[in-house]
């Protein structure tokens, strides 16, 4: 598209609205559609032809307007006593905002005026450009693209559309979503009527180079179609066209269009999203009313769906998209003041993490309330999932229930196993489980039942079903449907929609992890952390150790070094036949942050045929965790604290300090942070200057999110710990490409205390 010297006609994907503007600015009547329409280039008068199959125009250099005409967009124009018509094209080029390569994006418009000051309008929106043939469009891997959004609303006038977001298709399953903020401006002043978000689902055709799906902005109340393509010979660039209506009269119609952006590879693990992805799921749906005068409850509906998720490694945001509810949320976790997400800590998960969307709305006294809870994550190929052996999951289950004991969702939690013979495709699932309620005055009340629930695993497939019954409060049962997760079936995720005799429901998530014991097959031992618990009169028991048969080992005082101790650390070293373990435990009360319930420990393990090799290293937070009830929901607190960890650079090793400081809203279910983090080792004292921390939400007790810096990126996951989360303990991950060169490697942990 640089340089057009031949005559070529492009097919396009082309949408449009029409209808009749009045003078007095009364609704247009506006109609969407999709349409077929092609642009042909002349080379030797340098014109263009569009046509729909009924109407055709010719537009040549000198029907330019160049008032309407900027770097970006090349307007031609025809006008008479009754009528406008305009061609706009967009310009071709290598970067900035709607200039691209192999795509182009136009708009046709067409006005007639009748004598009493009325106008008969059309406007038709399409990209077109250089198409990626069929065969060459990617069948694997990820694509993420930065995409610009044009067009126009019409309702009682006619309102430009402008906005901007990302575009992530999972070409290996063809799934597709779009997500970004979009402005409604008025032609006549330039001034921003509105803003909202916008999100689009579609999918990829198996084996052409087409995508077609749904697109809505303004919270849903505009919503329609999507069709768009690829560009370029390996699909470099995306054109699309939109409709978006509402039964008021509103129309709307536009195109986006954009570039590959960021990297195309996906992520290794959930603990430190890069790139952005598209990840693929099933979720529990219920929908509940409450009578707001008397807390009555009366559920709606409760249901299993398809859901989507997109991660905006950019922007750090999420869409999630359930059937026709979809919604962008920021950092904070909010998309809007009806929407909630909620993301559980992931702990020692690294492939699976457990959602809910709520959404909230109120009208007539009373309150409705949509409560999605869904598994996503990186699932396990088809071909890696194991078809021989056994494994023991420890899942955590999380949802929400609705009692007519309550005028509200009860929070459901509960922990238990879940066993998959992957010989057989037997999976079973049992554990605890607790129901609570905390009403207006902060006041929490529990109720202890059970869950139990069995499946099987499809023959040729990741996928499993089967049903699941939670007993608390009443009997609960429904289907569960899930899959495994990781590159060897590490971890496992699942959903279930559940009901009780009398109507009333829940929706709940099962995730969790394998161990390392001997019921795991030896295919799927990994290595997720290992997890330490106890004090120094009992001992540190240390489980999931890799390498090691022992289901636990436990570390007394006559494991202790008296030698390598310091103030401030205990060292405890055993060495088994299966190698050396070391666990370096801040002593909280002589430490130089005195804590009363959290710790943590450098817990390195060498295996006995490693050699002189650098032990496996993880940083484990651990003490009087707050539990879920015990989490303050109001108010919000500071924590001030330190730093703890290890670090390299070009091969020169650091032990990491500094200072980490964080701020915890606890009514808005956030979290954010610094950590200013410093080194000394043999290459002398650096300064890896400070990571800014942003949660994505509160649950069970912890946090986690993503680090940030100038040239720098990471994680943390971090607790609540002590009866009124006075404290917190958290581990790390981050690298950072330093201003004189080279890149610093650095994980740890950090204690914090409440200051405020």
């Amino acid at each position: 598209m640089l340089a057009l010297t031949q005559d070529e006609s492009f097919g396009s994907d082309a949408t449009g609205f029409a209808g009749t503007f009045h003078p007095d600015a009364r609704a247009c009547g506006c109609l969407t559609a999709s349409l077929g329409l092609t642009i042909r280039f002349d080379a030797a008068s340098s014109s263009y032809t569009v046509s729909d199959g009924v109407n055709s125009e010719r537009f040549v250099p000198g029907d330019i307007d160049s008032g309407q005409s900027s770097t970006a967009l090349r307007v031609y124009r025809h006008t008479a006593t009754n009528h406008e018509y305009t061609l706009s094209l967009t310009l071709p080029g290598t970067s900035g905002a709607l200039t691209y390569q192999y795509v182009g994006a136009g708009f046709w418009q067409r006005v007639d005026f009748a004598s009493d000051g009325s106008g008969a309008f059309r406007f038709d929106a399409f990209a077109y450009g250089v198409r990626t043939p069929d065969a060459a469009v990617p069948r694997t891997g990820n694509g993420n693209y930065a995409i610009d959004l044009v067009g126009a609303l019409g309702f009682g006038v006619l309102e430009s559309l402008v906005g901007s977001g990302s575009l992530q298709v999972d070409f290996a399953t063809g799934q597709l979503v779009t997500s970004g903020t979009v402005r409604q401006v008025a032609n006549d002043s330039g001034t921003v009527v509105t803003s909202s978000s916008f999100t689009g689902q579609a999918q990829l055709s198996g084996s052409a180079n087409a995508f077609a799906g749904s697109f809505a902005f303004s919270g849903g109340d505009l919503a329609g179609a999507l069709q768009g393509r690829f560009y370029g010979p390996a699909a470099e660039e995306v054109g699309a066209a939109f409709t978006a209506s509402n039964a008021d009269g509103r129309a709307a119609s536009g195109v986006l269009i954009g570039r590959q952006s960021g990297s195309q590879l996906g992520n290794a693990t959930l603990a430190n999203l890069t790139a952005s992805q598209v990840f693929g799921s099933e979720t529990a749906t219920i929908k509940a009313n409450y009578t707001e005068a008397t807390g009555a409850a009366a559920m709606l509906a409760s249901t299993a769906q398809a859901l989507v998720v997109s991660y905006n490694a950019a922007a750090g945001s999420y869409t999630v998209i359930a059937g026709p509810r979809s919604t962008l949320f920021t950092t904070g976790g909010t998309g809007g003041g009806a929407d909630q997400l909620t993301l559980d800590a992931l702990g020692a998960m690294r492939y699976v993490r457990a959602a809910r969307w709520v959404t909230t709305t109120s009208t007539g006294g009373i309150t409705s309330k949509t409560i999605d809870a869904f598994a996503f994550g990186l699932k396990t190929a088809d071909s890696a999932l194991p078809r021989t052996g056994s494994a023991s999951y420890a899942v955590t289950l999380a949802g929400a229930l609705v009692d007519a004991s309550q005028p509200g969702p009860l929070a459901l939690s509960g922990s238990g196993t879940l066993s998959a013979n992957f010989a057989t495709g037997a999976i079973a699932t049992s554990g605890t489980a607790t129901a609570s309620f905390t009403d207006s005055a902060n006041a929490t009340t529990s109720t202890n039942g059970s869950f139990t629930g069995s499946a099987t695993l499809a023959s040729a497939a990741n996928a499993f079903s089967g049903s699941l019954t939670v007993d608390v409060l009443g009997s609960y049962g429904g289907a569960l449907t899930g899959h495994f997760y990781g590159p060897a079936a590490e971890e496992v995720g699942a959903s279930a929609a559940l009901r009780d005799a009398a109507g009333e429901g829940a929706a709940v998530t099962l995730v969790g992890a394998s161990g390392s014991g001997a019921s795991a097959s030896s295919a799927l031992r990994t290595a997720i952390a290992p997890e330490i618990v106890g004090t120094a009169g009992t001992g540190y028991s240390l489980a999931g150790l890799p390498g090691f048969g022992e289901a636990s080992l436990l570390l007394t005082a006559a494991d202790r070094e008296a030698i390598t101790s310091a103030a401030g650390f205990d060292v405890y070293r055993r060495t088994l036949a299966a190698g050396t373990v070391e666990a370096r435990i801040y002593n909280a009360a002589a430490g130089p942050l005195a804590l009363s319930y959290a710790s943590f420990a450098e817990l390195g393990v060498l295996a006995a045929n490693a050699g002189t090799a650098d032990p496996q290293r993880w940083y484990l937070p651990f003490g009087q965790r707050t539990t879920a009830d015990q989490l303050p929901r109001t108010g919000t607190a500071g924590y001030a604290g330190l730093v703890f960890g290890s670090g390299s650079v070009a091969g020169t090793a650091y032990a990491l300090g500094g200072t980490s400081s964080f701020t915890v809203d606890f009514a808005r279910s956030n979290a954010t942070g610094t950590l200013a983090i410093t080194g000394s080792g043999a290459g002398g004292t650096r300064d890896f200057g400070s990571f800014g921390f942003q949660s994505a939400g509160l649950s069970s007790g912890g946090f986690t999110g993503a680090l940030s810096a100038n040239g720098g990126t990471g994680s943390l996951t971090g607790w609540f710990f002590g009866p009124q989360a006075q404290e917190i303990g958290a581990k790390f991950d981050a690298v950072r490409t330093l201003a004189g060169g080279g890149q610093a490697v650095l994980s740890g942990a950090t204690l914090a205390k409440q200051n405020r």
